[in-house]
């Protein structure tokens, strides 16, 4: 397993390829002789650890400030990455290095699609479509502002960014400060016992509808930013995620009942 740096002679950027050797997963041992830090497995067990060990010594002393547990995961991301401890080299590529992303990545991906499952079973859908209209008109108002915002940002860097179309420019600084994470709103009222009350269905419907219009605000950012195959590419990705949430609704909910 090993890192080739390619660098042309008539540029100045640098171009990093990383090997996966499927055999490394697991380690014979240190007394092999091994350094358990050279696979997979043990590797991601010490990125874990460290993980649950640091947010939980962060939630203790944020207890008492009443912060939800999400902003104790998000200042443990921030030590543990490139901010500072990652600042170290030495650090972040003995812990961190490039060929254990994939593995962190999908392991971070299964545990939100997890999550995101649990708050589906919790969530009562009559009660949501009770609330329509009025988290129609939240999540509406809550996009604007945050968006005119961003626009307004997009024209004033518009100078500092002509590599990029204005109007994706626009798209995308406007959808990423008006976006709504849902996952983390639904942590959050879930932590405060809110996710089953009156308010918590309003802010879980408009977070949803907000999530639901930012995503296809991104899809068509992308599919303006990229080139023909990619943007047919975007249009093909859309059509089969809304052929894939049909077949959901009317094909397998039907079985299940």
């Amino acid at each position: 397993m090993g890192d080739q740096v390619e660098m042309a002679s008539n540029k100045t950027t640098e171009q990093t390829i990383v090997c996966y050797a499927p055999t490394m997963i697991t380690t014979n041992g240190i007394w092999q002789g091994d350094n358990p830090l050279d696979y997979s497995l043990p590797l991601f067990i010490l990125q874990l650890t460290l993980v649950v060990v640091t947010t939980r010594v962060l939630v203790f002393f944020l207890k008492p400030f009443r912060q939800p547990r999400v902003i104790s995961e998000i200042l443990g991301g921030i030590i543990l990455g490139p901010s500072v401890l990652g600042r170290s080299s030495k650090f972040a590529n003995t812990v961190f290095p490039l060929r254990s992303v994939m593995v962190l990545e999908t392991m971070a991906n299964v545990g939100l699609l997890y999550f995101l499952f649990l708050v589906g079973v919790e969530m009562d859908i009559a009660v949501i479509k009770r609330t329509g209209k009025k988290a129609l008109a939240i999540a509406i108002a809550g996009m604007i502002l945050p968006f005119l915002i961003g626009v307004s940002f997009a024209l004033m860097l518009q100078q500092s960014t002509q590599f990029v179309k204005l109007g994706t420019f626009i798209l995308f600084l406007g959808v990423a400060l008006s976006v709504t994470a849902f996952p983390v709103l639904a942590r959050i009222l879930a932590e405060l016992k809110l996710l089953n009350t009156e308010i918590g269905r309003i802010a879980m419907s408009s977070a949803l509808i907000n999530d639901m219009c930012a995503w296809v605000l991104l899809a068509f950012a992308i599919a303006l930013a990229e080139n023909e195959a990619m943007s047919l590419a975007s249009i093909w990705v859309i059509l089969s995620s809304v052929a894939f949430v049909v077949f959901c609704v009317f094909v397998v909910r039907p079985l299940i009942a």
